[in-house]
């Protein structure tokens, strides 16, 4: 469920309108208060910054139920906050699904005792 943003819609929107078609794991609005972006609810996705996006998409990605998690590059414009953010949300679901990264960045693996497929 790691998905691009319509910039056309709020923060808000976005929630309301991802999880008309998918279950949530956890509250998400705990979530989004709990990273601090509640104050963002109202902006529009294209007036956030792109970290602020990023993390907006990890919150989503890691809060819907799904069997498997496809992440791709998944620290990209993220500060320490943004990062720590990752790997906790990580350590919260690996137990309960698979999760898939495609990462150049051997940070974005937060389990050393995973399976890693180089594919250079």
């Amino acid at each position: 469920p790691y998905k691009e943003l319509i910039n056309e819609l709020s923060l808000e929107e976005i929630i309301n309108f991802h999880f008309k078609f998918r279950d949530e794991r956890k509250s998400i609005r705990k979530q989004i208060d709990y990273f601090g972006l509640n104050k963002y609810k109202s902006n529009l996705i294209s007036d956030l910054s792109s970290g602020t996006e990023q993390k907006l998409k990890i919150i989503i990605a890691f809060n819907t139920k799904s069997e498997f998690l496809f992440l791709d590059e998944p620290t990209t414009n993220l500060d320490k906050d943004g990062k720590s953010l990752y790997k906790e949300m990580y350590k919260n679901v690996s137990n309960e699904k698979g999760i898939i990264i495609a990462t150049n960045d051997k940070n974005d693996i937060i389990d050393k005792d995973t399976t890693i497929i180089n594919l250079t």
